[in-house]
C-alpha cells in the first residue's frame, strides 16, 4: 500500500511512499491530528497535500528515524484556515464558498501561496448564512462546518488529474441505526454529560432600543417561545440581529443536543456525519458521526460530542 505526496504549488506527485502503517483521521469535528508511517527517510514535504487509499490531507510534520518516516497528518480544511477579512454577504451558500475558495485560494494574487490547480463546482443553492466573525476575522474551515452543521451543506474534496476538486452541495444524511447488542459493534468508551440548554434569550439592538425573545426546550426534543412543557437547563443569553437570529438559537440548542461521546469500531460503514439511533445500556440516543479513525486494525467511530459546561467549545467551531 502507498501513499502520495502532492506538492501544494501545483499538485503534482512528488514522492510515491510504502506504508507499513498508518491511523487516518478521516474526517472530524475536532482539530485531531493522524499520521502515516512510511518506508524510508522524508524530510521538508509540511504543508504538502497527501493521499492515502482515497483520502487527501495535509502534512503537519514529520518525523525521519532509522528508514523510516512518520507523517503526521491533518484533514483537508486546515489548509483553508486562514483568517479572512469580512465581506459583504452572499446571496446562498455554495457560491460563496465556491467564490471565495477560488478569489482567495486559486486565484490569488500571491503567487507562492496560489492554488490554481482548484476546481469548484456547486450542485445546489441554499439560502446564505453569515460567517461568524471573531476578532475581527473569519475563515473557510470554521464557514464549512458551520453551514454543514446548520444546513447541511457539506463541501467533498476529490482528485482528477492533476485537479484538486471542490464539490459544495446539499447532502441528505441518513439516519442509521447502531445496536450495541449486535456484534458488529465494538464498544470502546462511551461518556455522558447533563449539559442541556433549556431557555435561550436573544437580545437584539436596533437605534439605541434593546429587544429580547426568549426561547425554551420542550421534552419533544423541540423549542419555541412558548413557555410550555419545558425542559430543565442552563439559561444562556446571546446578542444577534434580526437575520441571525433564528440561526444562532438553532446552533446554541444544537450544541446541547449531543451531550455524550461513544466511541466504537464496527464492521459497517459509517460516512462523517451521518445521523444515528444510538441503542446502548438500555437507552436510545439521537446521535451522529462526529468522527472517523482508520487504522490497520479497523475503523474507529465517535458518536456526538460530550459538552460539560456553557464555556466548551468545539475546535472546529475556532
Amino acid at each position: 500500500m502507498q501513499c502520495y505526496v502532492k506538492r501544494r504549488s501545483d499538485f503534482k506527485t512528488v514522492y510515491a511512499l510504502d506504508v507499513y502503517d498508518y491511523d487516518v483521521v478521516i474526517d472530524s469535528i475536532y482539530d485531531e491530528n493522524g499520521s502515516i508511517s512510511v518506508v524510508g527517510e522524508v524530510s521538508g514535504i509540511e504543508g504538502n497535500f497527501i493521499y492515502f487509499n482515497g483520502w487527501i490531507g495535509i502534512v503537519d510534520s514529520v518525523a525521519p528515524e532509522r528508514g523510516t518516516t512518520v507523517i503526521t497528518t491533518k484533514t483537508i480544511l486546515s489548509a483553508f484556515a486562514r483568517p479572512l477579512v469580512p465581506v459583504a454577504d452572499g446571496s446562498a451558500i455554495e457560491p460563496f464558498i465556491k467564490l471565495k475558495i477560488e478569489s482567495e485560494y486559486k486565484n490569488l494574487s500571491d503567487a507562492v501561496y496560489r492554488m490554481p490547480y482548484l476546481s469548484v463546482s456547486t450542485t445546489s443553492t441554499t439560502g446564505f448564512i453569515s460567517p461568524d466573525i471573531e476578532d475581527g476575522f473569519w475563515n473557510l474551515k470554521s464557514y464549512i462546518a458551520k453551514v454543514r452543521r446548520l444546513k447541511g451543506v457539506f463541501v467533498t474534496w476529490g482528485i482528477d488529474g492533476d485537479a484538486l476538486t471542490c464539490s459544495i452541495g446539499l447532502k441528505t444524511v441518513p439516519v442509521r441505526i447502531v445496536d450495541f447488542a449486535d456484534t458488529a459493534h465494538r464498544l470502546q468508551s462511551e461518556s455522558y454529560s447533563r449539559y442541556t440548554v433549556g431557555k435561550i434569550t436573544a437580545i437584539q439592538t436596533v437605534d439605541n432600543i434593546t429587544t429580547q425573545t426568549h426561547y425554551y426546550a420542550h421534552a419533544d426534543g423541540t423549542y419555541s417561545t412558548t413557555d410550555e412543557d419545558r425542559v430543565s437547563g442552563e439559561w444562556i443569553v446571546i446578542a444577534t440581529d434580526a437575520e441571525g437570529e433564528a440561526d444562532a438559537v438553532a446552533e446554541e440548542f444544537a450544541r446541547s443536543s449531543y451531550s455524550h461521546l461513544i466511541e466504537f469500531y464496527s464492521d459497517r460503514k459509517f460516512d462523517f456525519y451521518d445521523s444515528l439511533r444510538v441503542r446502548i445500556g438500555g437507552r436510545v440516543l439521537q446521535s451522529y458521526i462526529s468522527s472517523v479513525r482508520v487504522t490497520k486494525y479497523g475503523t474507529l467511530y465517535r458518536s456526538g460530542e460530550l459538552r460539560r459546561t456553557l464555556t466548551d467549545k468545539l475546535k472546529e467551531l475556532i
